[in-house]
C-alpha cells in the first residue's frame, strides 16, 4: 500500500469514529503497535520520528512517539538492534505444572451478527454483502 493510500485510510477511519464514537476502537488502550523487522528500519524510525522514547525489555526494543491521545509504538526483537554478551551463568528455579485436562473447544458461529436486524427489516432488501460470514 502506498503511503498516500494509508494516510487516506487513517483519515477515513478518523471520520468513521467521529461519526460512531461508541464502536470498539482498534487501539482502545491508546497504543498503536508497529513491528519493524530490522535495525535499519528502527534507525529510519529514529531519524524520521523526531522526539521518541526508548524502551526495552529482555526480548524487545521499542521506540514510542506520543501523538495526542495515541501512543505509536515501533518495536523489534532486541537481538535486531543489540548484541548479547554472556557474562556468566545464573540459576533459574524449575517450575512444574502437573498434567491436567482442559476443555477442547471448537467455536461454531451459526448465525451472522446482523441476523436479528435482518429479521426486523420485515422483508426489506438487505444491502449487506456479508451473508456468508458467520461472525
Amino acid at each position: 500500500m502506498e503511503n498516500k493510500d494509508y494516510v487516506a485510510g487513517l483519515r477515513a477511519m478518523a471520520d468513521f469514529y467521529e461519526k460512531h464514537p461508541d464502536l470498539p476502537k482498534p487501539f482502545d488502550d491508546g497504543v498503536a503497535v508497529v513491528y519493524v523487522a530490522s535495525k535499519a528500519g528502527m534507525v529510519e524510525v529514529a531519524r524520521q520520528a523526531g522526539k521518541v522514547e526508548k524502551k526495552y525489555s529482555d526480548h524487545y526494543f521499542e521506540l514510542t512517539k506520543q501523538l495526542g491521545a495515541i501512543q505509536l509504538s515501533f518495536f523489534t526483537l532486541r537481538e535486531a538492534v543489540c548484541r548479547a554478551i554472556i557474562k556468566g551463568k545464573k540459576t533459574v528455579p524449575s517450575y512444574y505444572v502437573p498434567e491436567h485436562e482442559v476443555d477442547d473447544i471448537e467455536w461454531v458461529c451459526d448465525e451472522p451478527l446482523l441476523a436479528e436486524e435482518k429479521e426486523e427489516k420485515d422483508g426489506a432488501k438487505d444491502t449487506t454483502d456479508n451473508d456468508d460470514i458467520p461472525f
